[in-house]
């Protein structure tokens, strides 16, 4: 099965918005303020929470983490990934940061990286 779900009560949309035809996997978790574009494709037991906004036909393949992580003092930037772009088998990005973190259109993460925001740049772009 999978959990689509809402994380809190202190932003104005707490759930997922999923586009037209959307392919999820199985065990797929998404939640709070997720955007998912028309024709992404998100594989089985991955993980996308905070807030994350793909463009359309973005590909994350299987056990992917694609997250945004609060502070105590400040809420984080946006996990933004532009259309058409493709993130590898349990690839792990996070966003950390006040600032945006940008995957420009037509990115491609390998299998198994690791990306994180360093805080540079506004937004920072990979």
């Amino acid at each position: 099965p999978c959990t689509l779900g809402g994380v809190t009560d202190k932003v104005k949309q707490r759930h997922p918005l999923i586009g037209n035809h959307v392919l999820i996997g199985t065990d797929v978790g998404v939640f709070g303020p997720v955007g998912v574009g028309d024709h992404s494709v998100i594989g089985p037991n991955c993980e996308i929470s905070g807030f994350v906004d793909f463009g359309e036909n973005v590909k994350v393949r299987a056990a992917a983490v694609l997250r945004t992580v609060p502070s105590p003092n400040s809420r984080p930037g946006r996990l933004i990934v532009e259309k058409n772009s493709t993130i590898g088998e349990e690839a792990l990005i996070l966003n950390d940061h006040s600032s945006d973190l940008v995957l420009p259109e037509g990115s491609v993460i390998p299998a198994h990286s690791h990306v994180v925001n360093d805080g540079e740049g506004r937004p920072r772009v990979i």
